[in-house]
């Protein structure tokens, strides 16, 4: 051989167009023993032979850059290093032909309405940052078409809030701009906490974009979910059939680390990279769900320079063939800063256009979510695995129990808004009721800004985090006052429509439900009054005024309803004898008048009705019944008429010391703990409690998330509470580790075969704490359902393969149960729940569930909850 050697050689995956047709760029290593001087590299495959020259050739080793025909096949291929016409050095290679690399770079900031300042603030920064999309889309006009800016709107909030106080020339244009595919406007509101929303709230999440849609003509393609280690099932339904075919789902790769991971990674992407497929909802409907690992969804290094870009995207693209990713596109996150709530950043347009110059691939595409979907769905679709179920939460369904007051009302708005705009149209249509659109929308938006992911500041500490908590926890309060407002209107426009057959006091029960319904009716006698005050004419005689116009003079007056005041029951007629009457039947209805006795009771603003109760006693007291055959989305009326003597019905309910029994269960509670020991179900013939559980039921445990520690409830005080024909209750008063307050109370009634717990706990500021009501129903190998945000979901088998198995967030119930029985358990506040898994000994080999730092993880497998017990 010659004096030059070829040291090394290796394939790039950069490509260059000439007239010749499309070149591969080969990186070379030579060493040259001699003088200076001119080779030729032979690349002699056994059909073709291409001879490229290299010229001065250094002395010493030096790098060389040349470009080779594309070769796309496996292949072995020979180099041969000349100089004239003698052969210096020769290398065979079986050759790996590279992949002609789209790289689709998106532009995003990631939204949160807080988090790196106040949301007011937060809010207003992002009008400075839409000024500028403008601007960069107007300074890239005349670019290529791949490296114009564009700009991929994450989630709808910030730019409503942009249109809604821009001018309408502004607004023009960004619509333009968005029609003509240079911002994209992503499906969904806020990043949303998918598992904390009711049905309707993953429905609403689509409504802004889509208002915008209707009132643009502006496309919905795709939606994106930033931050959030977790997805409800019911939005693949929701998306799917709304015509949103893609979703981006940027899940926390931060929390696979020391933290909880998503789900099992070696399971679900073996290979560790991105992963692309489609997510079939509970009807069989699909979205293509991209998954990008952190590192793949931002790329950072774009927003800097093209030098950097040359150095850093070889690598990354060499990773992602070291790991088997199957497609020859990716997409990178650029953000115009190293924050949440980034500016734009105009330079990527500028590296890409200076880029693709210069490299035919990999091509740099500025772009948005749905170039990149359609461009894998076109090429790669029919290859996609397919997965369905729900991808259970491991973070922020956790974190909204920080504010857990706030969070049980928001779940009490998810349904009474429900309710609201039924009785709204309702009244609407038969009634003189302005249908209440605005109050109505921004109880949603309400809603979904108290569901969203942000919990308040990055340091969670000082002045600044008491702001944003108390504007986050103002959102949950402002939708339950709208949403109160709408309903109590609406229901007394209703009202007042109906044909009452005499004077007296009346009680409307409404249903919102779709079939009819018996259930308990707490009827206050002063009810709380709604946000607004209407203003109404009347109509009073003036001597004065007639003598000098002849006419009745009109004056204004505030109602609490429309038109009227809400009629409140009179403390007098409730302190005297009467029947309750239904209407319907003509029947004697049993009833029952309770009245708050103290201001720590587990009953709804307890403290301020037992204040009030002190000035009013109607503020105290509610009058309890069960209204039967309440016909579905209609009403019953019940008559108030006074009676001679008191009404005596017959019960059979029983309430001692520490029991409580009604014609089907007989429930004991343990004097010393206040735990119940057993309910026995008289009609199964069945014991519902599991005895020989390590906790009590319904027993507080309170555990450190430092080293898992246990504090049971220990010692509690069992009392009498209410005692009645409709229903009968024990108190449970004592106090725990964190919480100086409990009160618990067990409720029977005499006609409905359900039990009602109320549990009251005022949590002191011991942090790093986990509390927890066990509830060890006597169920072994039980199967398992609830109802989880727009599906039914069995865990573990309706669940992405390896997700996690450790809590879980549930709507309105959960079914524990067998062949031959099982068990209903509801919760109207409280949202995460966690199966027979949780605590040591549950499971047949694995210890699950435990999330405090430095115990593990471990994912369960179907069939390994062994028993039927709920942790809440």
């Amino acid at each position: 051989m010659g004096f030059l050697k070829l040291e090394s050689l290796e394939p790039t995956v950069f490509f260059a167009e000439d007239k010749e047709g499309l070149k591969q760029l080969v990186k070379l290593i030579i060493s040259n023993e001699g003088k200076e001087t001119d080779a030729v590299l032979e690349v002699k495959t056994e059909s073709e032979r291409y001879l490229v020259d290299i010229k001065r050739v250094s002395s010493g080793t030096g790098r060389y850059e040349v470009f080779i025909p594309d070769i796309q096949q496996c292949v072995e291929i020979k180099f041969r290093l000349y100089v004239g016409e003698e052969l210096q050095d020769e290398a065979s290679v079986v050759w790996k032909p590279q992949r002609h690399w789209l790289v689709y770079v998106i532009q995003r900031c990631h939204h949160d309405p807080g988090y790196t300042d106040l949301p007011q603030n937060v809010f207003e920064e992002y009008r400075g940052f839409y000024d500028s999309i403008l601007r960069f889309c107007d300074e890239t006009s005349d670019f290529p078409e791949e490296s114009k800016f564009r700009y991929q709107v994450e989630t709808a909030w910030s730019l409503l809030y942009y249109i809604r106080n821009s001018p309408k020339e502004v607004v023009d244009k960004l619509i333009g701009l968005i029609r003509d595919g240079r911002i994209e406007v992503a499906a969904l509101y806020g990043n949303e906490i998918t598992a904390l929303c009711s049905h309707e709230e993953l429905i609403r999440l689509l409504y802004p974009s889509f208002r915008l849609k209707r009132d643009y003509g502006i496309p919905i393609k795709s939606a994106e979910i930033n931050d959030i280690p977790g997805l409800s099932w019911g939005l693949a339904l929701v998306l799917a059939n709304s015509g949103v075919k893609y979703l981006v789902a940027a899940l926390p790769r931060w929390y696979f680390g020391e933290h909880h991971p998503n789900w099992d990674e070696s399971e679900f992407a073996p290979h560790g990279g991105p992963k692309a497929f489609y997510w079939l909802g509970p009807d069989g409907s699909k979205v293509l769900f991209w998954y990008g690992k952190l590192g793949w969804d931002s790329a950072m290094f774009f927003a800097n320079d093209y030098e950097q870009t040359y150095k850093m995207l070889p690598k990354k693209l060499r990773e992602l063939e070291e790991q088997g990713y199957p497609f020859d596109a990716i997409t990178f996150r650029v953000q115009g800063g190293h924050r949440d709530n980034s500016p734009p950043t105009i330079k990527p347009s500028f590296i890409a256009k200076e880029w693709n110059e210069r490299w035919a691939y990999p091509k740099i595409i500025i772009a948005t979510n749905s170039d990149f979907f359609e461009y894998i769905e076109s090429k790669y679709g029919d290859e996609l695995p397919v997965f369905k179920g729900e991808l259970p939460s491991t973070d922020y369904v956790v974190g909204a129990t920080s504010t857990p007051s706030e969070t049980g009302i928001n779940r009490i708005t998810h349904d009474r808004i429900s309710s609201a705009e039924k009785f709204c149209t309702i009244a609407s249509v038969i009634a003189d009721y302005p249908y209440p659109r605005g109050h109505l929308e921004k109880s949603y938006e309400n809603l979904l800004m108290y569901d969203e992911h942000c919990w308040g500041m990055h340091h969670p500490i000082g002045p600044a985090q008491d702001s944003s908590i108390n504007t986050k926890c103002g959102y949950a309060y402002t939708a339950a006052a709208l949403a109160h407002d709408c309903l109590l209107k609406s229901l007394n426009k209703i009202v007042d429509q109906i044909n009452f057959p005499e004077e007296a006091y009346y009680i409307v029960v409404f249903n919102p439900l779709s079939w009819m319904r018996t259930d308990v009716v707490y009827a206050c006698p002063r009810e709380p009054s709604p946000c607004g005050f209407p203003m109404h004419v009347v109509y009073e005689l003036s001597e004065d005024w007639v003598e000098r116009t002849g006419e009745k003079p009109p004056i204004l007056v505030a109602g609490t309803a429309i038109g009227r005041n809400i009629v409140d029951l009179p403390l007098e007629l409730l302190e005297k004898p009467f029947d309750l009457i239904d209407e319907d039947t003509g029947e004697k209805v049993p009833y029952q008048i309770i009245e708050l006795s103290s201001p720590q009771a587990p009953t709804p603003m307890a403290g301020h009705r037992y204040a009030l109760g002190k000035i009013d006693r109607r503020h105290a007291m509610e009058l309890v019944f069960v209204a039967k055959d309440v016909p579905p989305l209609g009403y019953k009326t019940y008559r108030i008429v006074p009676s001679r003597g008191k009404a005596d019905f017959p019960t059979t309910i029983k309430v001692t010391e520490t029991t409580l029994e009604n014609r089907f269960y007989k429930i004991s509670v343990d004097p010393e703990n206040g735990a119940i020991v057993s309910v026995y179900d008289k009609e199964l013939g069945i014991e519902l409690v599991d005895k020989d559980a390590p906790h009590k039921f319904n027993q507080f445990i309170a555990r450190s998330v430092i080293d898992g520690k246990e504090y049971p409830a220990e010692e509690s005080k069992v009392e009498k509470g209410k005692t009645g024909p409709v229903l009968g209750s024990l108190i449970i008063k004592g106090d725990g580790v964190g919480c100086p307050q409990r009160t618990q109370e067990i409720i029977i009634y005499d006609e409905l075969k359900r039990i009602d717990i109320a549990n009251r706990l005022l949590k002191d500021s011991t942090p790093l704490l986990e509390l927890y009501f066990a509830y060890p129903f006597n169920l072994d190998n039980p199967k398992v359902k609830f109802e989880a945000a727009g599906a039914i979901v069995t865990p573990i088998e309706d669940q992405i393969p390896g997700s996690n198995t450790d809590y879980y967030a549930v709507q309105h119930w959960v079914d524990v149960y067998k062949e031959n029985f099982g068990v209903t358990w509801s919760s109207i506040e409280a949202h995460l729940v966690e199966f027979g898994g949780l605590w040591p000994g549950y499971l047949s080999e694995a210890h699950h569930g435990v999330t405090y730092p430095g115990y593990g993880h471990e994912f369960l497998k179907p069939g390994e909850i062994k028993k039927g017990y709920i942790y809440s």
